[in-house]
């Protein structure tokens, strides 16, 4: 997907497995305006059957592979500037700019919580 076609509005979402020989298949299509003018990081879970994407809105929108949704994410304290699945695909993290939290929702009870890191800002996200 490039810029370009998140800036127009629509994005397409491409095959989730990178399998020999297989082409890639449309999944499912969402309006960038959803997710503010645009979409800025988009995320697949390990297993693919979810994806996280976020915007300029500060809305963290979790949908299954068909594009229903399944949960929103308000952002509280800035836009979402990075985010990461568990190897599980069952919990996700979310960074936000010029904030010491981080978000943790958990896809089997759909909750949030928080993580105060203490730092002034986090500068990246990864689950080991």
């Amino acid at each position: 997907m490039s810029f370009q076609q998140a800036a127009r509005g629509m994005v397409a979402m491409g095959s989730f497995r990178d399998e020999p020989g297989a082409s890639s298949k449309l999944l499912f299509k969402t309006e960038a305006s959803q997710h503010g003018n645009s979409i800025a990081i988009m995320k697949w879970n390990h297993r693919g059957t979810l994806v996280a994407s976020c915007g300029s809105n500060k809305i963290v929108h979790v949908t299954d592979r068909y594009g229903k949704a399944v949960h929103d994410i308000p952002l509280q304290a800035g836009l979402c500037c990075g985010m990461d699945w568990d190897k599980d695909g069952d919990s996700l993290a979310i960074m936000q700019a010029g904030s010491p939290i981080i978000v943790l929702w958990d896809a089997n009870s759909k909750s949030v919580s928080e993580v105060d890191t203490s730092q002034k800002e986090a500068s990246a996200i990864a689950w080991s």
